[in-house]
């Protein structure tokens, strides 16, 4: 997350450089002097511009409250039944210029231990509090230091209560925890959501009681920068949060067109906040994982069958980032489509593909990679195995018994990207996931055009199926395109 000071101290900085181009008499020493002179002054200006919102935003939260109706967001689309195969698959598409297809240039793949995990014990000696805690950030020890002040009571469930603990935290001094929050998010490479859940973490053990909690959490997120609320409802405070993201299965209010998702315990009964927003904090979480957190090392081997003929192998998946992707809520499959393997994990599988694709054409090195896919992993639809929809990052096929049809796209996508560099596209059927792949070369086979791009359907639940080869019952149906980045 970026400073929302830089500019202010960049601007400082070319003002202190203007200073220098001023008249010839002007000594060094009073250069200096008037320098920070004018930086006291700037300080003491935008302490008092936070002062004024932090004021007019506790004065708002005492009005008194809206009622607003709690809503059911969507679900994802479930499979009912794994998808029928045909008794006899098809032979594969016949090749017209098969001598055209590239050979693959295997990737210079470097795989590096992974930097080491923020460690917060010294934080003491460059901090200016005694008062801190420590919190085990999916086993990950990490220790913050903070005002005294920042802590708390709540005595009531009422607008009155949340003004004045706002107001309290306002005058300590927050932003020394603020920083210390954004330093370990950058050195995790946490996403939004990890922002979340390590405010969510921290105030855990700053506070005891769960109201506090709640409002401690809300404080520390809108001076973050991010667009949530506290509501109350009965006897209790709930956080509400937005998202960029869809997302599935959760309740939320709409805020003069803005949902607000509840992330407590979801009934219906009715909630209470405010309209308003906290001076520019607009920012909604986003899910989406470019860069898998960097969590302390929990590693697991799992024997991966990869055909009937051959042995297992073994691939290693970090647990505690299984823990990390576990909590997160069910939401678009663009997020899990576009999401990164672990250095580690990826290392296990393409230590295995590598020896298999080199020397091979595109065509060649892709269907290699799609038998993989399609006979390592067995079958069960999601309602099967866990009573709900679920859609995985890539490691988590690692983790439990059985996948369906998006699951084994998300892997195979990743797969092709990281290791041939080919454009790869999802599809979404109306019961049914699968892939398709840009090649450099006319590829026969069912295809789908896309922005003048012609992608070769690739199926990895279509068992024994090759490239070029669509289900039969999906043949006449048009999918929806799931864009997937570049790497």
């Amino acid at each position: 997350m970026k400073n929302n000071n830089s500019k202010y101290y960049i601007l400082l900085t070319f003002l202190f450089c203007s200073f220098i181009t001023k008249g010839q008499g002007v000594t060094k020493s009073s250069m200096q002097k008037e320098y920070d002179a004018f930086i006291s002054n700037e300080k003491a200006n935008f302490t008092d511009f936070k002062d004024k919102r932090d004021k007019e935003f506790a004065q708002m939260l005492k009005n008194k409250w809206s009622n607003f109706d709690v809503q059911a967001s969507s679900k994802p689309k479930s499979v009912p039944l794994p998808p029928k195969l045909p008794d006899v698959i098809p032979a594969s598409p016949q090749q017209v210029d098969i001598n055209k297809i590239p050979i693959v240039v295997i990737p210079n793949i470097i795989i590096k231990d992974i930097e080491p995990i923020v460690d917060s014990s010294n934080s003491k000696k460059i901090n200016k509090y005694d008062n801190g805690c420590s919190i085990n950030y999916f086993n990950t020890k990490i220790e913050f230091f903070f005002d005294q002040n920042l802590i708390q009571d709540v005595k009531d469930i009422n607008e009155i209560a949340v003004s004045n603990y706002w107001e309290a935290l306002s005058k300590s001094d927050y932003e020394d925890l603020i920083q210390q929050i954004k330093k370990v998010g950058a050195e995790l490479s946490l996403n939004d959501w990890g922002y979340y859940t390590l405010v969510t973490k921290l105030s855990q053990q700053v506070n005891q009681k769960e109201n506090e909690q709640t409002l401690f959490t809300f404080f520390m997120l809108t001076h973050l920068d991010y667009n949530v609320k506290v509501a109350k409802r009965a006897n209790a405070f709930i956080l509400l949060a937005t998202f960029n993201n869809t997302i599935y299965s959760k309740k939320y209010i709409n805020v003069e067109g803005i949902k607000y998702y509840i992330l407590s315990d979801e009934n219906n009964e009715l909630i209470y906040t405010f309209k308003q927003n906290f001076s520019k904090s607009n920012r909604k979480i986003d899910l989406n994982l470019i860069k898998a957190p960097k969590l302390n090392e929990m590693y697991k081997a799992v024997q991966v069958p990869t055909s009937k003929d051959e042995n297992k192998i073994e691939v290693l998946i970090n647990k505690n980032l299984i823990a990390f992707y576990n909590q997160m809520p069910m939401t678009d499959l663009s997020v899990f489509f576009n999401s990164s393997l672990d250095p580690k994990t990826e290392n296990s599988i393409h230590n295995y593909l590598l020896p298999k694709i080199k020397g091979k054409n595109e065509l060649e090195a892709v269907n290699v990679i799609l038998d993989f896919v399609q006979h390592s992993f067995e079958y069960k639809t999601d309602d099967a195995q866990f009573g709900y929809e679920k859609f995985f990052f890539s490691e988590e096929l690692f983790e439990y018994p059985y996948s369906d049809c998006e699951d084994r796209s998300i892997l195979f996508a990743h797969l092709v990207k990281s290791l041939l560099k080919l454009d790869v596209i999802g599809l979404e059927y109306s019961t049914h996931v699968a892939c398709a792949v840009k090649f450099n070369a006319n590829i026969e086979g069912d295809k789908i055009n896309d922005n003048k791009n012609v992608y070769i359907i690739c199926d990895p639940t279509y068992i024994g199926a090759s490239v070029g080869m669509c289900m039969p019952q999906f043949k006449n149906e048009k999918p929806a395109i799931i864009k997937i980045r570049v790497n």
